[in-house]
Parts: structure tokens; C-alpha cells; sequence
């Protein structure tokens, strides 16, 4: 459906530029081999066949989900500077220093050395804690939340994404809005 939007929308503009109708057409399969653009690049790359990883991407490291003390932490250490900064977070400078872990391919080919030792870490702290370690780090990092984590996010709330419902069974429904129409005019 996205790829279909982004298609009729850019037909739309080169009518409006030159008058002329357009076709637009989408493909679910070419839609699914672009989702996997990253693993099949490793996969042509390399001749061997992506597995299932978990949360980890397969071809960075470390860039997965961490267990803290009372919840998780996705990490996403991309490069070599962002892995030395993770070290100095994590109080593990000798990290980035180590040559299992120098380049980003030593780190792919020693990924569950090195998440061992981060998880070892991670667990000795709160998410909350983790959080403001890293982003302090410049280490990109997110929470993971689960359904009600996203329901009582702030952003979800300054958002306006949950809207009232009125239901003859079920008190104070709130749903997703399914548009955001009426926020221009609220000067947003």
C-alpha cells in the first residue's frame, strides 16, 4: 500500500507537469525483496544464507536488543567510533581495543563474545539508566515497549495518536487515529 501511494503520488505530479496520464503499478513481491535489500546484499556478498538472528542485524554488530535489570534496550553500535563510545558507556573501554572486536567484521564474527559480554553488563542496570548512559555516549539506543509501554508513551500522548471512543461495554476506549486531519488547524 505505501509503495502504491508514493507511486500514484509521483504519477499525479509528472501529470500535473506534463498532462499526460500514467500507469502505476505495484508488486508485492518486489515490495518484500526490497524489505530484505540489506540481508540479500550480505547473501550475493558473501554466498552464505542469512539465519534467523533474533533481534540482531546480521551483517552489524552489536545492533540488537539487550536485557537490563527490569526491561530491554535495543543498541545499535554501527561503526567503529560508536563501538569505542559504547566501551567508555559500558565502563569497558578495553572493548574497542581487543581484536576480536576491532572492525565491525571482527565484531560479526565474534557476535556472541561480544553480546555476552554486553548483556553481562546491561543487566546490572535499569533500561532508564542504560538509556541515559548511552544517549549521553551519542550511542544510538531505544527502549523496547511493549503495547502498553506505547499506549502510555508521551510521544503517543503529544501525538494525539489515541482518540476517545464511546462504546456501549467497554469504558474509556481509546483507538489509534487513523487521521490526523484537524491538527493543522490546532497550529500543529
Amino acid at each position: 500500500g505505501m509503495w502504491a501511494v508514493i507511486g500514484i503520488l509521483a504519477a499525479l505530479r509528472e501529470r500535473d507537469a506534463d498532462g499526460k496520464a500514467k500507469i502505476v503499478e505495484t508488486s508485492l513481491y518486489e515490495t518484500a525483496v526490497n524489505w530484505v535489500a540489506y540481508q540479500l546484499a550480505g547473501y550475493l556478498g558473501s554466498g552464505r544464507v542469512p539465519q534467523p538472528a533474533g533481534t540482531a542485524l546480521g551483517m552489524i554488530a552489536p545492533y540488537q536488543a539487550f536485557e537490563a535489570s527490569d526491561g530491554w534496550v535495543m543498541l545499535a553500535a554501527a561503526n567503529d567510533r560508536l563501538f569505542a563510545s559504547l566501551g567508555e558507556a559500558l565502563g569497558m573501554p578495553e572493548l574497542a581495543a581487543d581484536t576480536r572486536f576491532r572492525t565491525n567484521p571482527d565484531r560479526c564474527a565474534h557476535r556472541e563474545e561480544l553480546a555476552g559480554l554486553i548483556q553481562e553488563q546491561f543487566r546490572s542496570r535499569p533500561a532508564a539508566e542504560w538509556l541515559e548512559i548511552l544517549f549521553a555516549a551519542g550511542v544510538p539506543a531505544a527502549p523496547v515497549q511493549d503495547l502498553a509501554g506505547v499506549a502510555a508513551h508521551e510521544q503517543t500522548a503529544v501525538l494525539e495518536l489515541l482518540q476517545p471512543l464511546e462504546h456501549p461495554t467497554i469504558p474509556a476506549l481509546r483507538l489509534v487515529r487513523q487521521s490526523r486531519e484537524g491538527h493543522a488547524q490546532r497550529g500543529r
